[in-house]
């Protein structure tokens, strides 16, 4: 499994648990957004704004479920929406192709650095619109957009 959060979008009539298993979704025929675990952690303290509720216990809370399933609902969207916007407009002034800072990583010898995330900003700012459009659709239609971690 690669290190992509998914995102799709359900209508919450068709919402059951069958939708909590990554497999099922994967051979269904919704259209995904994918983003690399890389950028959600260098975006995650603005995603801990965002309303949602963890599935499996079910609890409400914020943020993003890295390793499950998040619910993001109505109460959530709207704000989802707002943070990928501003995130959109931040990179859409960055060069073509975007170095970004990533975590600590220790080497073994001990010494350590930080990553470096190199990305097209084109590809951010299409993977971030994606998200935005399930979002207008979600607050529209009052579905859920359901988050699968890695």
């Amino acid at each position: 499994m690669s290190l992509e959060h998914q995102f799709i979008v359900l209508p919450k009539t068709e919402y059951s648990e069958k939708w909590l298993d990554w497999s099922f979704m994967k051979k269904q025929n919704v259209e995904i957004a994918n983003i690399h675990d890389d950028i959600i952690q260098y975006i995650l303290d603005s995603l801990k704004w965002i309303p949602t509720t963890n599935p499996s216990i079910p609890d409400k809370g914020y943020g993003l479920n890295n390793y499950g399933i998040t619910l993001i609902e109505k109460e959530g969207i709207f704000q989802m929406q707002k943070i990928f916007e501003a995130w959109i407009e931040l990179f859409s002034n960055a060069p073509d192709i975007t170095i970004l800072t990533g975590n600590y990583e220790f080497k073994e010898n001990g010494k350590g650095r930080y990553q470096k995330i190199k990305i097209s900003k084109q590809k951010l700012l299409d993977d971030f619109s994606k998200i935005v459009a399930f979002s207008k659709l979600s607050f529209e239609k009052d579905y859920y957009v359901v988050h699968y971690g890695i």
